[in-house]
């Protein structure tokens, strides 16, 4: 009998231990592997016991060389969360008081995030992560190429659905299931920048400076393509340049000097938004006033605040943001050619800057497209968790979205809007932007662009009259 008094006495008391130590084993995982602060539902608010949570993963750069685009991007996703679990007036996948519902049932989204800090290693690490531990099947991201190259035999292997900002072409290859981009491919934004800026800006002299990077690379190698078509069409523009460096440059100087011999128009750049600053301060402090191109999105806000009187007459094809609507740069007529609401996008950009007023308001809206896609993908497959499914009904899906009408097309990518601008020197890298013209394609395979609007500006040889080099 004692023994048995015993015997319970220490079953209760190793019950009790084990439970007591569960909560302190939930608060012991590593920083490396603990989520950001994305939670599922609103602050202050329990869900029902009706709705359920799906759990997205977001695996984006807060650290590294991408960090001036991971910050606004993971802010942009966490804006549009709170928007679609609170219910998002304009958006009707979204139910009038939060959530949606799937085949029945009700659910909300729980953000959950991982830190890949450009590197592939890392990415892989967070796949994996989001995966085997959270158990998530669909992921926003990565934010580069090698990175996404890292990732793809696991998440096709294991079916989980990634779309992100990745460009180079490989990544979307014909027989790549479960990967797809939002932006457009680096040999389509080659053909579309390099169009402009030749046909249309009168180039006639282009210095190629490209970073050893893969969806550099694959820019550049796209580019290539561009300039041989040009020669079959008789235009007027010749490659003078091509020069390919390593990511741990910093010091330009000799670069900047083999390219100055070879006397160009402009200088078209691809690189990180960190080694574009670099590249644009050496070259005004080497006293060449060069204009400088590019096919990326070299525009960050810290372009202006690190370059300062350097980061002035910039062109890129990041553009169409809170401001290019508010100021009215762009019309009524291009919004409604995109398929804008302008409303949606005023609003969605407006709680942005709400929540995050630091942040990069080109980036207001970004991620509502990825989760929305999600959303909207979920519902039509009736499923929350089968991924083929899912994936099934993602190919060709059409949806309303915040910045138009978007269809995930045959290369899989996105049908995308690409507008190209040019930025002037600013204190704070906000609002110092003009819209020059807006590109979108015109066939599935994203090969053929044409464009929607175009501003009056300075052809290239003017310009480069005007600030005499």
């Amino acid at each position: 009998m004692k023994r048995n008094r015993l015997l319970t006495l220490l079953v209760g008391l190793c019950l009790t231990m084990v439970l007591l130590a569960i909560p302190i084993m939930s608060a012991c995982v590593t920083q490396e592997e603990t989520p950001t602060e994305t939670p599922g539902t609103t602050p202050g608010t329990t869900p029902s016991q009706d709705v359920k949570t799906v759990k997205i993963g977001m695996l984006f750069s807060w650290t590294g060389s991408y960090a001036p685009y991971g910050v606004p991007l993971r802010e942009s996703a966490q804006n549009a969360m709170k928007l679609i679990n609170e219910g998002d007036r304009y958006n009707e996948a979204t139910l009038p008081d939060g959530g949606f519902m799937v085949n029945g049932q009700k659910y909300k989204i729980e953000l959950v995030g991982y830190d890949g800090r450009t590197d592939p290693k890392r990415a892989v690490a967070g796949i994996n992560y989001l995966y085997e531990v959270e158990g998530i099947k669909m992921i926003i991201g990565t934010m580069t190429s090698p990175e996404q190259f890292a990732c793809q035999p696991i998440s096709e292997a294991a079916h989980i659905i990634m779309i992100g900002g990745h460009a180079a072409d490989e990544l979307t290859q014909p027989g790549i299931k479960y990967t797809w981009a939002t932006s457009d491919s680096q040999s389509n934004r080659a053909r579309a920048t390099l169009g402009y800026y030749c046909k249309i800006m009168k180039a006639k002299r282009v210095a190629m400076l490209i970073e050893n990077y893969a969806s550099m690379v694959s820019l550049q190698t796209g580019a290539l393509t561009v300039f041989e078509e040009f020669k079959k069409e008789g235009v007027d523009t010749q490659l003078v340049a091509n020069e390919l460096f390593e990511s741990n440059v910093t010091d330009f100087s000799t670069i900047i000097a083999r390219l100055k011999t070879s006397d160009p128009d402009i200088i078209y750049l691809g690189a990180h938004p960190g080694v574009c600053v670099l590249v644009v301060k050496q070259l005004y402090e080497a006293g060449w006033p060069v204009i400088v191109t590019s096919a990326t999105e070299l525009i960050s806000k810290d372009t202006f605040v690190v370059g300062g009187k350097a980061a002035n007459e910039l062109f890129g094809i990041a553009g169409i943001d809170y401001f290019a609507f508010r100021d009215g740069k762009i019309t009524k007529e291009v919004a409604d050619a995109m398929g804008t609401n302008v409303d949606w996008y005023m609003a969605t950009a407006q709680s942005y800057m709400k929540d995050y007023p630091e942040s990069d308001t080109r980036f207001a809206t970004s991620c509502y497209t990825h989760l929305n896609s999600f959303v909207n993908c979920m519902i039509r497959s009736g499923t929350a968790d089968d991924a083929v499914k899912m994936r099934d009904t993602y190919e060709g899906m059409e949806f309303m979205d915040v910045s138009g009408i978007r269809k995930l097309t045959a290369n899989h990518r996105v049908t995308s809007y690409m507008p190209v601008s040019v930025y002037f020197e600013s204190a704070t890298g906000a609002d110092n932007g003009k819209l020059l013209a807006v590109f979108t394609h015109t066939d599935n395979w994203q090969t053929k662009w044409e464009a929607i609007y175009q501003a009056p500006y300075d052809t290239f040889p003017g310009i480069r009259e005007r600030r005499g080099y």
